[in-house]
């Protein structure tokens, strides 16, 4: 998918974040399953070029449809349009 925005743990609008950062990361699809009914959301990875590993630890959806996985970046650097997995 591709980063469509990132949002830093303070809830303010980022154009990138890197390693050792907490970010909430939101693209325009995903496999990851957000809180929704009574059901936890999904946990896992983010992976991109140069290295880029985010840790996932939450996934929600804070306006119904869009997914917002929220996670710290273990590796590399994530930036506004970059294509992850």
């Amino acid at each position: 998918g591709s980063v469509l925005a990132l949002v830093d743990a303070r809830g303010a609008k980022v154009d990138a974040a890197r390693a050792g950062d907490r970010i909430t990361v939101i693209t325009n699809q995903t496999p990851f399953y957000g809180e929704s009914g009574g059901q936890v959301g999904d946990t896992g990875s983010i992976t991109g070029a140069n290295g880029l590993e985010i840790a996932v630890e939450s996934t929600s959806k804070p306006l119904g449809r869009l997914h917002a996985m929220e996670g710290t970046i273990a590796a590399g650097e994530v930036r506004v349009g970059d294509t992850v997995h």
